[in-house]
């Protein structure tokens, strides 16, 4: 971690500077960087200069970067500090603090994981399209050319697989063995108009001409036909007949060459502090414990048997706590969002973000993904920052945890949260996360798990506050959701660190986290797949509320929630050991500014 120059008389970020126009100049040329080195992020943030185009996933084009990134963190640590405005100060510290995780990060060569159940380049394309726009011919050409593009990308994947075979470095089954069904339903969709493929040219734009719009169909069924669909079946029988043959067989990263140390730089990654399995999972221990005390007195109070595994047995048979269809839930959540949770978030929040809230149906090939995820929008308003439900099972999702759900994944959660960050003056590198690639940790730019997720958690939190929880099941689904992220300090780090097979973890999980069993295996191998990313929540939230009492203990009355929660939002995504010095920053200065009234 680089140190900042500072006056022992100021705190970290509050002196004034003189040079913010050099490193406004650095920061735009890695902004623009950062979009011509992946053109699928350059769509997600909005930018279509290179809609063309796919991501090199090839090993070649992830080596070059790092001379690249060395470059810029050289030119970032020439900046004298002390001459930057508050602002400017705190964007060189996380400028550096990114370049440097990405580059400390390579040594774990996690490209060599690029496909699996959860992601890759056979799930991003239906996304991209829809992030994409179609107004013209060249738009419209574009996307035929990425398709071009995708086709090459898959022949990359394979080449890499076949590396990581002869490396010993592969995934472990639970990750991959849905892989080869995904791709059949990719190829399926290849050859049907009706496919998400094709729906760019449901709609007829002004600007391009009916003939124009039917040639440049005919150019994409070529491409599907010609190069994707061979793409797809060689991958899918590369996975099947070579791949899936020599996964490794126990589901821990710890099974990796230098995988301890790997699982190691995944925590701090994802929490980060330096802290230890052991110490995550005595945490999450001493966490399940606690949240399953108050479950079992709800189950009494509610006749239900005072064991979690009996008693959600029980209710996943009481329909009646569930929506009938898709249609049903999906509307459901939207009463909960904006009828019930918007007009009360003026109690603990001001200033809050004008952007819209959009909630969809998760894209149909994304069946394995979680109950529900955020995907943000783009500032000019091109496109909303959505709240996706899985509505694959409507039945294991009761209506009593829309509630916390909601509150987590739209308002004031997560839609908040990335909506703030778009409104800051925040270089762009600090208002967009690349929120996608997760198998690159920890050899990418940092996602900030524990800021973004920790305070996902922290606000179904609040809804205790808001008076979101008037029964003991709306209760019960925020504690539900609660000791489900508490098993995952115990699960994360047991599968990892401690040995933990699939099976030690299922067991773990259906005794003390009332889930679907379908939801529970999902939920493991995603896990297995991501090492360290599902700490970052739990360990995040306690971190939140640790600064949260902080800041009342020592503010007293001065002490005002809106404001608390304005730093926070405000600060946008960081390490939370930084945060924590900003939340110092805040109680020094409100104290300062009670003195002098």
């Amino acid at each position: 971690m680089v140190k900042l120059r500072y006056s022992d008389s100021h705190s970290l970020f509050t002196m004034a500077g003189t040079n913010d126009a050099k490193f406004h100049d650095l920061c735009e040329r890695f902004w623009k960087w950062r979009l011509q080195d992946s053109p699928e992020f350059a769509t997600f943030c909005g930018f279509h200069e290179f809609d063309d185009k796919m991501d090199d996933l090839s090993i070649p084009f992830y080596s070059s970067k790092l001379g690249i990134m060395k470059q810029f963190l050289n030119e970032a640590k020439q900046i004298d500090s002390a001459t930057l405005s508050k602002s400017a100060k705190l964007d060189l510290f996380i400028f550096i603090e990114d370049l440097e995780c990405v580059i400390n990060g390579f040594e774990f060569e996690s490209y060599y994981f690029p496909i699996n159940f959860l992601e890759g380049p056979h799930l991003s394309m239906n996304l991209q399209i829809g992030w994409m726009k179609f107004k013209t011919e060249t738009d419209y050409l574009k996307y035929v050319k990425r398709m071009q593009s995708f086709a090459k990308q898959l022949k990359s994947v394979k080449e890499i697989l076949k590396e990581a075979i002869g490396k010993g470095y592969v995934s472990s089954i639970e990750s991959v063995k849905e892989v080869p069904e995904q791709l059949q339903k990719l190829i399926k969709e290849s050859t049907e108009k009706t496919g998400d493929f094709y729906k760019p040219f449901k709609e007829t734009p002004k600007q391009v001409s009916l003939e124009k719009l039917h040639d440049l169909e005919d150019q994409l069924t070529d491409v599907l036909c010609k190069e994707l669909v061979p793409a797809l079946e060689s991958l899918k029988d590369f996975l099947v007949n070579t791949y899936m043959k020599n996964v490794r067989q126990k589901p821990g990263i710890c099974n990796l060459p230098n995988g301890e140390k790997f699982y190691q730089a995944c925590i701090k990654f994802h929490t980060s502090y330096d802290v230890t399995p052991q110490e995550i999972h005595d945490l999450g221990l001493k966490e399940v414990a606690r949240i399953k005390g108050n479950m079992i007195k709800i189950f009494q109070e509610e006749g239900l048997p005072p064991n979690i595994a009996e008693a959600s047995k029980i209710l996943f048979e009481r329909k009646d706590l569930c929506c009938n269809t898709a249609e049903e839930l999906l509307e459901f959540v939207k009463d909960i969002c904006f009828n019930k949770i918007q007009p009360l978030l003026p109690k603990l929040f001001k200033d809050l973000p004008a952007i819209p809230l959009k909630i969809s149906e998760a894209p149909s090939i994304m069946t394995s993904s979680p109950p529900a995820f955020y995907l943000a929008g783009t500032p000019d308003g091109s496109r909303s920052g959505t709240y996706y439900i899985n509505l694959t099972k409507v039945d294991a999702c009761p209506k009593y945890e829309i509630p916390a759900l909601s509150l987590h994944e739209g308002e004031p959660g997560h839609h908040t949260q990335a909506s703030s960050a778009m409104i800051t003056k925040s270089p762009n590198f600090r208002c967009y996360m690349e929120d996608m690639k997760y198998y690159l940790t920890p050899s990418r730019f940092p996602m900030h798990t524990a800021y973004v997720e920790g305070w996902g958690l922290y606000c179904e939190s609040l809804g205790e506050e808001l008076g979101l929880y008037p029964d003991n099941f709306q209760k019960l689904g925020r504690y539900n959701f609660e000791i489900h992220r508490a098993c995952r300090l115990v699960i994360d780090t047991g599968i990892h660190s401690f040995g933990w097979s699939a099976e030690d973890a299922f067991t773990y999980m259906t005794e003390n986290c009332p889930m679907d069993p379908w939801f529970i295996r999902n939920e493991i191998n995603r896990y297995i797949t991501w090492p360290g990313q599902a700490l970052g929540y739990k360990y995040g939230e306690i971190k939140l509320w640790e600064f949260r009492r902080k800041a009342q203990n020592e503010l007293g009355v001065l002490f005002d929630v809106r404001e608390f929660h304005k730093v926070v939002l405000n600060a946008g995504a960081m390490p939370l050991n930084l945060l924590e010095k900003l939340v110092d920053d805040y109680i020094s200065e409100t104290k300062t500014a009670a003195q002098k009234e």
